[in-house]
């Protein structure tokens, strides 16, 4: 085998844009339809891992992607006789608009592999993460398969840490649990002293009356030496 040969990979010309965040490139290629030519798979069902949300690194690559979902395939599953699907909506119905979002917040599992709070506080995405807090209430404290709640999801992001905040505060004022570990013990200050650049976060949950300073984790550890050992890397 050639240097350079192998698999090729199977994520698309959008992922890659969407992960760059350049909305106005995007939307170019969006409306030529240009991403045909050289998406291989036109009949393509995104996975969860693969789908262009997973890698999109701002809002507004979000709020495009979903502008133009139904061209590119992207929420497979809706029932395309609803009213709420047809591409119409995107032009000047906000009813109809409001209804399609609804409708991807309850699939958003299918199409991501986590709750859209989780997406949203994972990333930052304050405006996706206020309509979900607003309708799928439910999914305030619901965790992941490593017991990480919205809440811990937000503590730990690498993007966007001014917005994470913000989601923090979103999430505690609709009564989130502040101090809930994940299946290691980790408890959302435990992580947050774990991320890089992430110290207004950390100030955040230490001025929290109802994070517990001394939790220990499965190690019996506190945030105190994952503190020292940040600091010496």
């Amino acid at each position: 085998m050639r240097v350079g040969e192998g698999r090729k990979s199977s994520r698309t010309l959008i992922s890659h844009l969407a992960e760059f965040g350049d909305a106005i490139l995007l939307r170019k290629l969006l409306k030529t339809g240009q991403y045909r030519q050289i998406q291989h798979d036109k009949s393509r069902v995104y996975k969860a891992q693969l789908s262009p949300l997973h890698y999109a690194s701002t809002e507004a690559v979000v709020e495009l992607l979903k502008e133009f979902a139904q061209e590119i395939g992207l929420f497979v599953g809706l029932a395309e006789d609803d009213a709420a699907t047809k591409p119409s909506i995107f032009v000047s119905d906000e009813s109809s608009k409001t209804i399609f979002s609804q409708q991807i917040i309850e699939y958003w599992p299918r199409f991501i592999g986590q709750s859209c709070l989780a997406y949203a506080a994972e990333r930052g995405f304050e405006q996706v993460a206020k309509f979900a807090i607003q309708h799928v209430s439910h999914t305030i404290n619901k965790a992941d398969s490593q017991g990480r709640t919205p809440f811990c999801l937000a503590t730990q992001g690498r993007i966007n840490h001014p917005s994470r905040l913000v989601i923090l505060k979103l999430l505690l004022g609709a009564r989130a649990s502040p101090d809930t570990p994940d299946v290691h013990g980790s408890s959302p200050l435990h992580l947050s002293v774990s991320t890089a650049f992430n110290e207004e976060i950390i100030q955040f949950l230490a001025s929290i009356n109802k994070v517990n300073l001394e939790y220990r984790d499965n190690q019996g550890l506190t945030t105190l030496p994952k503190t020292v050992d940040k600091n010496r890397n």
